[in-house]
């Protein structure tokens, strides 16, 4: 097992990799169409990704990873993109410490990162009512089902051979097909069987909150007619009929999970027999979401792919702008920014952007917040010129700050999380709220 980390030049030596050679520059949107795991759902819910970025990308002769962590596989060889805060002798707890938070689960012991066989399974486990939440987002999926009755209302096409074989002697049923809009369907018959196996493989994930048991609870109230003895089929119908409308993007990427649940089986990339299959996630992603939940009482979190709280640079709805965090003290007005990189990296056109921000909403104050391996506070003033050819000046009035969290190292994810917890009051207590 070959452990890497995100965004960090690969040695040359583990180039020649069969994954990263299987993998080197094949975009997202192949992937996706590949039926790989991909976190967020689906590419449009990511700033930082697109469909066209790669897990491994080769420039000048060097291969590297971009802000993708995650698990690869080939059933022979394996890879772990973890963070880059994780060390060679530890496992990646940042990694699972926000996902754990992001994905609203509680464990005391965490088993995302054991490196044995079932780590893959159990990220796909953990994964499923997030991804239960955001597909049933858009209501109850509903399509045409074949339906068979023998009974005297009849409301189908007769079925003239299996009348015979029934009714005769002629009792008053008939024997008829129909074709009927219900909720009761393949798909939801999939999920179904999900939640069955997941009750006995990990129950304490579809009892975190009263949304995941409600969503648990519909699934099985549109799903009368379940019968575990009807697996296989229920596999069989959709692995081969895809949901493909667009409206339902959410269950088609549900389907692939639960398919990849059910079944054990690893769908991957690839034309040979030892097909790549994986989980990738956004990590930039994921900082900006853990970010929300720590700071979610003081700032409005826009969402640009997904189009809440929207802006405007100028009049008539012109110029539309997402800035990552705003204040909620309309009298104190403060832009953020979450950067996943370090804070020297912070620079050029992140600025541009933030100074942009400051003068569309007349902030005196902005910030950006990055993750760090040590406690980084540092502030910028904003320097204002009279001339071209006079010296500028410090304009102290209007400043910018980069607050660093501290990512902690510790020998046990218990320790790690007692660590983190009072780097983020340290964090907290930085900002001028």
């Amino acid at each position: 097992m070959l452990k890497i980390s995100d965004n960090a030049e690969i040695e040359q030596n583990n180039v020649g990799h069969s994954i990263i050679n299987e993998l080197a520059n094949k975009s997202l949107f192949t992937l996706d169409q590949e039926r790989f795991i991909i976190f967020p759902p689906l590419l449009k819910d990511s700033d930082d990704l697109d469909e066209d970025n790669c897990i491994f990308k080769t420039f000048n002769g060097k291969t590297r990873t971009c802000n993708i962590v995650g698990f690869l596989s080939d059933g022979k060889n394996e890879i772990h993109i973890q963070s880059r805060f994780f060390e060679s002798q530890d496992e990646d707890y940042f990694l699972n410490y926000m996902l754990q938070k992001v994905l609203h689960y509680n464990v005391t012991i965490n088993e995302i990162s054991s490196s044995d066989n079932h780590s893959y399974y159990d990220l796909l486990v953990y994964l499923f009512p997030y991804y239960l939440e955001e597909a049933m987002k858009k209501g109850f999926y509903k399509e045409y089902v074949y339906h068979s009755y023998n009974d005297s209302n009849v409301r189908g096409q007769l079925d003239i051979n299996r009348h015979i074989r029934q009714n005769v002697p002629f009792v008053g049923n008939v024997a008829y097909n129909t074709r009927e809009y219900s909720f009761d369907n393949k798909l939801n018959q999939l999920i179904r069987h999900t939640i069955e196996k997941i009750e006995v493989t990990r129950p304490f994930l579809l009892n975190e909150s009263s949304t995941i048991r409600n969503n648990v609870k519909r699934i099985k109230e549109l799903t009368p007619s379940y019968s575990h003895y009807d697996l296989e089929n229920v596999l069989f119908e959709n692995k081969f009929n895809t949901i493909k409308h667009g409206f339902y993007e959410e269950y088609t990427q549900l389907q692939t999970l639960c398919l990849q649940i059910l079944t054990d089986q690893m769908i991957g990339f690839g034309a040979n027999y030892q097909k790549v299959h994986g989980i990738i996630i956004d990590i930039a992603w994921l900082w900006e979401e853990y970010l929300n939940l720590l700071i979610k009482d003081h700032f409005y979190h826009p969402q640009n792919k997904v189009g809440t709280m929207p802006h405007y640079y100028f009049n008539n709805s012109n110029g539309k702008i997402y800035p990552d965090f705003i204040g909620k003290l309309p009298d104190n007005r403060i832009v953020a920014d979450a950067k996943y990189k370090p804070q020297n990296n912070i620079k050029n056109s992140d600025y541009s952007q933030i100074l942009s921000y400051m003068f569309r909403f007349n902030c005196k104050e902005a910030y950006f917040f990055h993750p760090s391996k040590e406690e980084q506070h540092k502030i910028l003033y904003l320097m204002e010129g009279v001339s071209a050819e006079a010296p500028p000046t410090k304009k102290i009035d209007v400043r910018v700050e980069k607050i660093g969290l501290k990512i902690p190292k510790a020998t046990r994810y218990e320790e790690f999380v007692e660590k983190i917890e009072n780097s983020e009051k340290q964090f907290l207590d930085k900002l001028n709220l």
